[in-house]
């Protein structure tokens, strides 16, 4: 089907695909950036992100007995050198063992969009779409272009996160306390949206099948 001079393309049919493949206008059509703030991934992203920002202000006093005093400078809104130096080893762990993660999970994004793809025939792909339901197709496999992104958006984070352990500036303590959250909240939400894919990959094989027996 060739398109008529003045029409408007429709997301529907696969020939709208075809020149608007780019990241950003397939952002937009499937919507998938509402996921970030308004999903159930978001919603337990954002509490372990919470309980976690909590534990590292424990993790922080290095002590037994508790006191607020040795940790943080409260008139001027820093953490104390004793803080300092605990919050920037654990960071220093903590961040070693997420960049290693990381990289596994791009591995696995890449590899499973890669094999999914591959399944689908010509046929069930000209099936779907006379069907008007080639934008559902495009949004299961666009799941994998958008979770590689949040990856790699987190191990840029994340790597210049850890190079600035290594500096001698000394951070607000708000903007510490939000940069923290900020950080666990992108590697959970990443983690969680990895394992969800899962759940896409068993149901784009059921649509694979249903698809071919269809056809037959």
């Amino acid at each position: 089907m060739v398109k008529e001079k003045g029409t408007k393309s429709n997301p529907d049919e696969i020939t709208f695909y075809f020149s608007e493949n780019r990241f950003m206008t397939l952002l937009k059509e499937s919507k998938k950036y509402r996921d970030l703030y308004y999903s159930k991934e978001a919603l337990l992203s954002f509490f372990l992100s919470v309980i976690t920002v909590f534990f590292l202000i424990i993790a922080a006093r290095g002590e037994s007995s508790f006191s607020i005093s040795k940790i943080i400078d409260l008139q001027n809104h820093q953490l104390t050198q004793n803080g300092v130096e605990n919050v920037v080893d654990l960071a220093k762990n903590l961040l070693n063992f997420n960049l290693a993660g990381l990289f596994g999970l791009l591995g696995f994004i890449i590899g499973g969009l890669s094999i999914l793809s591959g399944t689908l025939s010509s046929k069930v792909i000209d099936t779907i779409n006379d069907e008007g339901k080639i934008r559902h197709l495009i949004s299961l496999m666009f799941s994998f272009y958008f979770a590689g992104a949040i990856i790699g958006v987190t191990l840029v984070v994340s790597i210049l996160t850890y190079i600035s352990l290594y500096t001698p500036y000394v951070m607000n303590l708000y903007v510490l306390f939000f940069w923290s959250f900020f950080v666990c909240y992108l590697s959970y939400f990443t983690i969680i949206v990895s394992i969800m894919l899962l759940g896409t990959s068993l149901r784009f094989f059921l649509l694979n099948h249903w698809y071919v027996r269809k056809q037959n």
